[in-house]
């Protein structure tokens, strides 16, 4: 569990560190405008709640929507979104039930970008990367 004290402890390792997190609901994110990618905040969390993802770990395969957390806003499906417009809405014609989910047979078309990961705003994306 992260501490409330988590931007004046970081802060010391980084002089910009309160400026390059913020905060949505409960969960922190990192402002990739301002992060520099030198990591030091991984290895100052002593919660080790910071996960960095890598492409070199493993290869990105799909993505996955958490159900329970799309509100169905669409925002996926805006122009600029996704570079490549994977996304989809689909509409259950007995139930009219709106689901986004993502094309996975155009996976080649994806960029690995990770644009869509970052800017979900209820962070209902989420990327399924296989192991090497």
């Amino acid at each position: 569990m992260l501490t409330h004290n988590f931007a004046s402890d970081v802060k010391n390792v980084c002089i910009l560190a309160i400026q390059k997190l913020f905060f949505l609901k409960i969960l922190r994110y990192v402002d990739y405008n301002k992060c520099k990618g030198c990591l030091k905040c991984v290895d100052v969390c002593e919660h080790n709640a910071i996960e960095v993802i890598s492409m070199e770990d493993g290869q990105l395969i799909d993505f996955e929507i958490d159900s329970e957390r799309c509100m169905v806003c669409k925002k996926c499906l805006e122009e600029g979104f996704c570079f490549q417009n994977l996304y989809i809405l689909i509409i259950d014609p007995d139930s009219d039930k709106k689901q986004i989910t993502f094309n996975k047979k155009n996976m080649d078309l994806c960029q690995n970008c990770l644009k869509c990961f970052v800017n979900c705003p209820n962070n209902a994306i989420i990327p399924m990367i296989s192991q090497k």
